[in-house]
């Protein structure tokens, strides 16, 4: 379903990762590499803005990009280019090699085994390589459950970890790791466009209503408007971890 979800608007994510852009771009500030022709590997790399951005501070970098969306991929070429980058259409690199950054943004909530997956990334760092992840934790787009539980309607939504667990996970998987937790707030005028945007960038319910249903939670949501504009909170876990 996710896979699915990501191929059908792939085309058109970009124009509303308002939000998905901002994290990256916090993501990438905080990153150092002193490599002059850094390996960098990023999992769910959707459309690659994140790589796209930082093959300007690293020119001479060497790319390789995954995703389980080969409809993501093909924008991700398009945007990048193909020299000096690499495609696979996977969540984890089949055969990974030695990279000196591994990264990714908005992604790993939808890995199956992430304490696998970050297991994996520390074998696959070079020495003094460096790991980055942001993701949305426990406390993101919680307006959502609460308008369902309002209208006593059943919530099929994406189910976040929790702070404290993701952050033992990660002391455990990796040892020695920088963690920490903001949020950040993306705002829209009329519930519509809340319901739309997280359609098209994959983070909303999966399920069926019927039109009253949808009628009623537009509604309930407008209510929640504080200064004509209605807040959709996203609560991003940051990790940055140096070997």
């Amino acid at each position: 379903m996710i896979k699915a979800h990501f191929n059908e608007h792939a085309s058109e994510y970009d124009q509303h990762a308002q939000i998905q852009a901002i994290i990256a771009d916090k993501l990438i500030s905080n990153i150092k590499l002193t490599h002059e022709a850094p390996k960098i590997l990023e999992l769910g790399c959707g459309t690659g803005y994140i790589a796209n951005q930082l093959r300007h501070t690293y020119p001479n970098a060497s790319f390789h990009l995954c995703d389980i969306s080969v409809n993501m991929l093909d924008q991700a070429r398009r945007k990048c280019g193909k020299e000096n980058f690499t495609f696979e259409q996977c969540s984890f690199p089949k055969q990974p090699q030695k990279y000196d950054l591994i990264i990714s943004s908005m992604a790993l909530q939808w890995f199956d085994n992430l304490p696998k997956t970050l297991k994996l990334c520390k074998e696959s760092l070079s020495p003094k390589g460096i790991m980055s992840f942001a993701m949305p934790i426990e406390g993101t787009l919680t307006i959502l459950p609460q308008v369902f539980d309002d209208l006593k309607l059943d919530f099929n939504g994406i189910n976040y970890w929790n702070e404290e667990e993701i952050t033992q996970v990660c002391l455990e998987t990796l040892g020695s790791c920088k963690i920490g937790v903001k949020t950040e707030i993306q705002s829209f005028h009329q519930s519509i466009e809340l319901l739309r945007n997280l359609h098209h960038i994959g983070a909303n319910f999966h399920q069926q209503l019927n039109p009253g249903q949808v009628r009623k939670i537009l509604r309930t949501l407008d209510s929640r408007r504080l200064g004509n504009k209605l807040h959709a909170e996203y609560r991003i876990l940051n990790l940055i971890s140096e070997f």
